[in-house]
């Protein structure tokens, strides 16, 4: 997995054709832009189908 820091508007390039751009960052939430061809398909993690680690409430850190 790589890791990486981004700024409010700088970008990260996905192979040839994809391009993900950092929208807004609000506290722990951030905003993402992702372009990409409409033949790739981009899914969250929670429709997916894959296993995803338990939300906490919002009250717990």
């Amino acid at each position: 997995m790589l890791c990486l820091n981004r700024y409010v508007g700088e970008r990260v390039k996905i192979g040839d054709d994809i391009w993900v751009t950092v929208n807004k960052v609000k506290g722990k939430r951030v905003s993402l832009c992702i372009d990409a061809p409409s033949d790739k398909r981009i899914v969250r993690e929670e429709i997916a189908g894959t296993p995803a680690k338990p939300q906490r409430s919002r009250g717990e850190e």
